[in-house]
């Protein structure tokens, strides 16, 4: 990252980010699952919204790497909350790292069972195993060496830059998301937090009258297709990782974080105004209002 923003720094912005995995702060954070065999499959449940952030399928490809088994034979049950044990709001960047470590969990111990039956799952016909986890953390205002406030944090930096109309022409979004379990999920992730950011910083308005929106869907300022510019996704593994979910920390939020600065930095460069308001006015995308005519 440092040598695409060197490179390009006449017309470039770089932020760096920091994002909490998990709710912390001394909450009882908790996730659960339960896995049920029937009819030769195994069915997982747990009251985990997927609000398009793939977790119902890293659940999945958390339960398949644990237990061995194939997708074919395992199934996600949704998240129904009168059939699946609470697993908490989808909110802090938590599903992929708090209930996928419960999925972990308790896919281990059918492991051992699978086991003890030479591999066949029919003997296991009718069984249930269930799993919680929780890593305390600490309050906020802890009186206490070094408090932890939450189980894990996600990092990134991403990088702006401008072409020679100011439009935007690339964005450069390396994460430290920790074991990156579904590749094509996070890229969609990072892809879509940056879309987010930069419609933030440069053409989405969300008027309002005595509290009322006065905009439409329509004329909010979303970036049209033909706006988005080329997005590349970097992933940064650690050597060590957490002990938990396969070192997964989960992505969420943070993808929409540092690009608005970065934005904000790369026309700084450019014309060494600094812009405060958003969207942020005379750039490619927000022309200053013409004078009227005397």
């Amino acid at each position: 990252m440092k040598d695409v923003y060197e490179q390009n720094a006449a017309h470039a912005g770089i932020a760096c980010a920091m994002k909490n995995s998990g709710v912390g702060v001394g909450l009882p954070d908790k996730g659960r699952c339960r896995l049920a065999v029937r009819n030769g499959v195994v069915e997982l449940y747990s009251a985990a919204s997927d609000i398009g952030q793939g977790c119902a399928t890293v659940f999945l490809q958390m339960l398949a790497e644990a237990a061995g088994l194939p997708l074919e034979k395992l199934r996600n049950m949704g998240a129904n909350s009168e059939l699946a044990p609470d697993s908490g709001t989808t909110s802090g960047s938590r599903q992929t790292l708090i209930t996928g470590e419960a999925v972990r969990m308790a896919a281990a111990e059918l492991k051992a069972d699978l086991d003890g039956a030479d591999g066949d799952l029919s003997a296991l016909e009718g069984l249930e195993y269930s799993a919680e986890f929780f890593d305390p953390t600490d309050k906020l205002g802890a009186d206490k060496p070094n408090p932890k406030s939450h189980v894990a944090y996600g990092f990134a930096t991403h990088v702006v830059i401008l072409d020679g109309e100011g439009r935007v022409k690339e964005v450069y979004a390396a994460h430290d998301s920790g074991r990156v379990v579904n590749p094509t999920s996070i890229q969609g992730q990072i892809e879509g937090g940056v879309l987010m950011g930069l419609g933030y910083a440069l053409t989405e308005d969300f008027p309002l009258k005595d509290c009322v929106p006065q905009a439409k869907f329509g004329t909010l300022g979303l970036m049209r297709a033909d706006q988005i510019p080329d997005i590349h996704a970097i992933y940064v593994e650690k050597e060590e990782l957490l002990p938990f979910a396969y070192g997964a920390k989960g992505i969420g939020e943070i993808a929409t974080i540092p690009t608005a600065p970065a934005a904000q930095g790369a026309y700084y460069a450019r014309d060494h105004i600094l812009r405060t308001s958003l969207p942020m006015q005379d750039t490619f995308y927000k022309k200053p209002a013409k004078k009227a005519a005397p």
